[in-house]
C-alpha cells in the first residue's frame, strides 16, 4: 500500500527550491572581457564591396557587426537603378470589370461611415489588383471571366443579390486557388454595397 505523507519530499516535477542570496559569480578584480571577434566569419566574403557614392552625396559608411543585417545607406538608395515595372494593359474587353468594381468600391467609400467598413474598402482596393493582374496576364478561365462579367452587369444594375448568387456559383464551380486572391473581397464589397443601399 502506498501512503502519501506531507513533508519535505519533492515530486519528480517540482521545481528546485529557491535559494536566497546573490547568484552571480564574483569576477576577479583584474578580469578583462575577451576581445571582440574581428576575423571574418566563414561563408562571408573577407572584403565587402560597397557601392561608390555619387560625387554630390557624402559617403557615410557605418559598419555593422559580422552577421548583422546590412542596411543600405542613403547613398546606396540613390545609386540603385530605378526599376520601373511596366504592367501590361488590361484587355479592352475586360476594362469594364475594372471600371465597374473600382466604381463600386469608390461609391461604398463615399457612403461608408464607420472606420471598420472604410478599412475593409481600402483593403478591397488593394486586393482587387490581384484580379486586374490576372486579367492583364489573361490567366483566368473562360467560365470565370464569363461569371465576372455577369457579376459586373448585376453590379451596374445595382442588383447585388443576383451578383452575390453569381459570385457563389463561380466560387463553387471553379478552382478556388485560381480565384482565392480576389473573390472573397469582391463578395465583401458587394455585401457592403447591398447593406449601404448604394
Amino acid at each position: 500500500m502506498c501512503s502519501f505523507s506531507a513533508g519535505s519530499q519533492e515530486g519528480w516535477n517540482d521545481p528546485p527550491a529557491v535559494r536566497a542570496g546573490p547568484r552571480k559569480k564574483k569576477l576577479p578584480e583584474n578580469y578583462t572581457p575577451p576581445a571582440p571577434i574581428t576575423a571574418p566569419v566563414m561563408g562571408f566574403p573577407a572584403e565587402q564591396h560597397t557601392l561608390q557614392p555619387q560625387a554630390s552625396v557624402p559617403q557615410e559608411h557605418i559598419q555593422a557587426p559580422p552577421g548583422a543585417p546590412q542596411e543600405p545607406g542613403v547613398q546606396a538608395l540613390h545609386q540603385l537603378p530605378a526599376e520601373k515595372i511596366e504592367k501590361r494593359e488590361i484587355p479592352p474587353e475586360h476594362l469594364v470589370l475594372k471600371s465597374t468594381f473600382d466604381g463600386l468600391v469608390q461609391r461604398c467609400q463615399l457612403a461608408a461611415a464607420d472606420p471598420q467598413t472604410k478599412r475593409k474598402l481600402d483593403d478591397a482596393s488593394k486586393r482587387l489588383e490581384y484580379l486586374y493582374d490576372k486579367l492583364r496576364a489573361q490567366s483566368l478561365s473562360g467560365n470565370i471571366l464569363a461569371g465576372l462579367h455577369e457579376v459586373g452587369r448585376c453590379v451596374e444594375m445595382r442588383d447585388y443579390q443576383q451578383a452575390l448568387a453569381v459570385h457563389t456559383q463561380i466560387v463553387s464551380s471553379s478552382n478556388f486557388s485560381e480565384i482565392s486572391a480576389f473573390m472573397p473581397i469582391l463578395k465583401v464589397v458587394m455585401t457592403i454595397a447591398n447593406k449601404l443601399g448604394i
